[in-house]
């Protein structure tokens, strides 16, 4: 009976946050797209790890828009937060041409303890990028807040997720942009998942708004370093 309640409000929560977000976005109207996210983590040690994680965004899922090398680096400084930096650079579609562009983001992790099988996660950041909008470029700072939860227990080899994410812009010095995500992450082996996910994105000044449909497959390789145990 506990499982079966359990799953049953892990169901209930994630669809309540789609509804929600879905009734705020109706006036906006949508341009689709599809992602593939490749996330690969090289652990140095328990504490450290290092990230290589490139991507590719597809208009109407057939037209090339976006692609972004990124590489990071976190470091795990008490036993539920995390520090850590990343940098990508890309390239960018508007109108046949194509713009290069360079992203910077520095944040601080939270991950609280699973409780009866939820994980509450969230997530500050600062970033710099630039964004493209009738062939101008954009470059913003940026405070990104996301909060984020997940359902899982032992022995099942998916976990349904969601998170919402805010953007404060410090030029205009308000909230211009959310962005709502929703989706299964599955074991598909030792170290290995494949997420999919649907995402909502509204800039909130303007009428425009993002669907989004995309795959993430993350790979973890072995700790490069590891202490030995004392005889």
């Amino acid at each position: 009976m506990i499982k079966i309640f359990s799953l049953s409000a892990g169901n209930v929560l994630l669809i309540g946050l789609l509804l929600i977000n879905a009734n705020k976005v109706e006036a906006k109207v949508p341009h689709n797209y599809g992602k593939a996210e490749f996330n690969i983590t090289v652990p140095y040690n328990k504490k450290l790890s290092f990230t290589f994680c490139p991507d590719i965004k597809l208009l109407d899922f057939k037209t090339f828009n976006e692609a972004l090398l990124g590489v990071g680096a976190e470091y795990k400084i008490a036993g539920f937060a995390s520090i850590g930096s990343i940098y990508k650079y890309g390239w960018y579609e508007s109108k046949t041409v194509i713009y290069p562009q360079n992203r910077y983001a520095v944040f601080l992790g939270n991950d609280l303890p699973r409780f009866d099988g939820f994980k509450l996660k969230s997530r500050i950041m600062f970033a710099n990028y630039s964004e493209f909008e009738d062939d101008i470029t954009l470059s913003s700072n940026y405070w990104r807040y996301r909060v984020s939860l997940d359902y899982s227990r032992k022995g099942w080899f998916t976990s349904p997720y969601a998170s919402y994410e805010w953007y404060y812009n410090t030029s205009d010095a308000s909230f211009t942009k959310r962005r709502f995500r929703a989706g299964f992450t599955f074991d598909v082996g030792k170290r290995k998942e494949v997420s999919i996910y649907y995402m909502r994105q509204v800039w909130l000044q303007k009428t425009k708004a993002a669907n989004l449909a995309g795959i993430s497959f993350n790979y973890s390789l072995k700790p490069i370093f590891k202490k030995n145990k004392s005889n």
